[in-house]
């Protein structure tokens, strides 16, 4: 077999297409942390959604994040786009080729999913974004009456029936296996992985898109590098009563702010 001549051409293309690779598998590592915090933070949104619950207090920081602390006493910080100078051109971007979202089954409950499959657990369930409720203890059986004849003693009242705990909510989380370099899914807080299939080393993504001007005269986000976020944005009502969030598969969740 005469194995191809590779001339210095073809070599810095295979340097350049090696040192793309790397550069997206860095930007990937260092935004997937990022990428499980806003799923605890999605998580977080849709317990709140089923609770009927509201927002009580909205606080903007300097760094064009906002900060939201619901009526349950939890909080959490997302970037609203709404601070900033003005947008300039996006650098090159990360298409992510693993996206964690959620979707309401027929039976009116939200379950994770990851690119639009269930996420089942290790009993073949599928995987509750939200805890369940802990069934109600059994009644405590009545105490026995006294004989007749000498008063006899008060039966023993019996004991009240206990609830069982609330079943933990499971939020998944994501990794870059270092050996495979494929990306792996924990549903038990990172105990155990399983691989999902999907290598990191993707393709690149198309150039980041011109940053866009702020609603009310307000300037947009300057374009970043690296792996899309869960939430694509995080909009304010124009009279300040309801927050929008926009996941990047287009499901949209609002929550009213009652301070």
């Amino acid at each position: 077999m005469v194995l191809p001549m590779i001339t210095s051409c073809d070599k810095y293309y295979y340097v350049d297409k090696l040192q793309g690779i790397g550069s997206r598998v860095e930007i990937l590592e260092k935004d997937f942390s990022n990428i499980n915090t806003e799923i605890k933070s999605l998580q977080k949104i849709i317990e709140v959604i089923e609770a009927h619950g509201y927002i009580t207090s909205v606080v903007h920081n300097d760094d064009g994040t906002s900060t939201l602390t619901f009526n349950n006493g939890t909080t959490i910080t997302l970037r609203d786009g709404k601070q900033g100078t003005d947008g300039k051109d996006g650098r090159d971007g990360i298409e992510l080729d693993m996206l964690i979202s959620v979707a309401q089954d027929t039976d009116g409950e939200w379950y994770w999913t990851v690119n639009g499959e269930w996420i089942y657990d290790q009993d073949g369930n599928k995987v509750k974004v939200t805890g369940d409720n802990g069934k109600d203890g059994q009644d405590g059986k009545d105490g026995q009456d006294g004989k007749d004849g000498k008063d006899g003693k008060d039966g023993v009242d019996g004991k009240n029936g206990t609830n069982n705990p609330l079943s933990p909510a499971i939020v998944p989380q994501v990794r870059i296996n270092e050996v495979t370099r494929v990306w792996e899914l924990s549903i038990d807080g990172g105990n155990t992985w399983q691989s999902l299939g999907i290598p990191a080393d993707g393709k690149d993504g198309k150039d980041g898109k011109d940053g866009k001007d702020g609603k009310d005269g307000q300037d947009g986000k300057d374009g970043k590098d690296g792996a899309d976020d869960i939430f694509v944005s995080v909009t304010e009502s124009s009279d300040g009563k309801s927050i929008t969030f926009t996941l990047i598969d287009g499901k949209q969740f609002t929550v009213l702010v009652i301070e």
